[in-house]
C-alpha cells in the first residue's frame, strides 16, 4: 500500500482511518474534531484490485476537502479488475436516494481530467423543481451550464447531459425544490 498524501492545511487538523477489505479509506479535515457528516472531508483511499494490480485515488478525483467521511463509500468505483480505468470510463454517485422534500447540491466532481462525462439525474416521487448542472472554471464560483436545466415535472424520470471537451475544472448536480417531494440519485461518468 502506498502513504497517504500529506496534509497543507495547518498544524492542527482531524484525521479517520477505515479499513474494510482490500481498502484503507483515509479522511483529513483541516476542522479539529470535524464531523464526518459535514462536507469538510479530504478522502483518499488505497486498495488492492489482485494479487499485482494495487489502485490510490482521491474521492470523486478530487483532492479538496468537500466530502463527506459518512459518505465515503459512495465516491469510488467498486473495487474489482474490471472497474478500474478504462476505455468504457469510471462511474462516481455524486447523490444517492437523497430527499427531494428540500432542494438539493451534490458532490462536486472534478472533470479537468476528462475528454468526455455525462451526468445522470433518477428520481422517484412526484417532486416538482428544476435539475441542472453547475460548472467552475476558478473552483470556487459555480454558475448553470447553459442546456443542462430540465423541470422534473410530479413523476418519475431522468435525465442526462453530456458534454465533451467543455473545459471546466469541477461541476455539481443541483435540484431545486418548487413543491412534492421524492427520492434523487445523481450517477456521472467521465473518460
Amino acid at each position: 500500500m502506498l502513504d497517504f498524501p500529506k496534509w497543507s492545511g495547518g498544524s492542527r487538523f482531524t484525521i479517520l482511518e477505515d479499513v474494510r477489505g482490500t481498502a484503507r479509506y483515509v479522511g483529513m479535515s483541516a476542522n479539529v474534531g470535524a464531523n464526518p457528516a459535514s462536507p469538510v472531508w479530504k478522502i483518499f483511499r488505497e486498495s488492492r484490485v489482485s494479487a499485482t494490480v494495487s489502485r490510490s485515488e482521491w474521492a470523486l478525483g478530487d483532492s479538496d476537502a468537500v466530502h463527506i467521511w459518512d459518505n465515503r463509500e459512495t465516491y469510488f468505483s467498486a473495487l474489482d479488475a474490471s472497474n478500474s480505468t478504462n476505455s468504457e470510463g469510471r462511474q462516481y454517485t455524486l447523490a444517492s436516494a437523497a430527499s427531494m422534500a428540500s432542494s438539493i447540491t451534490g458532490d462536486v466532481f472534478d472533470v479537468s481530467m476528462f475528454s468526455n462525462w455525462s451526468v445522470q439525474f433518477i428520481w422517484t416521487g412526484s417532486p416538482v423543481g428544476t435539475i441542472q448542472v453547475e460548472a467552475t472554471v476558478d473552483g470556487s464560483q459555480y454558475t448553470p451550464i447553459v442546456g443542462s436545466a430540465q423541470a422534473t415535472g410530479a413523476s418519475t424520470g431522468s435525465h442526462t447531459v453530456n458534454f465533451g471537451g467543455s473545459g471546466f475544472f469541477k461541476i455539481r448536480p443541483t435540484f431545486t425544490r418548487t413543491s412534492g417531494s421524492g427520492s434523487l440519485t445523481i450517477v456521472a461518468m467521465g473518460n
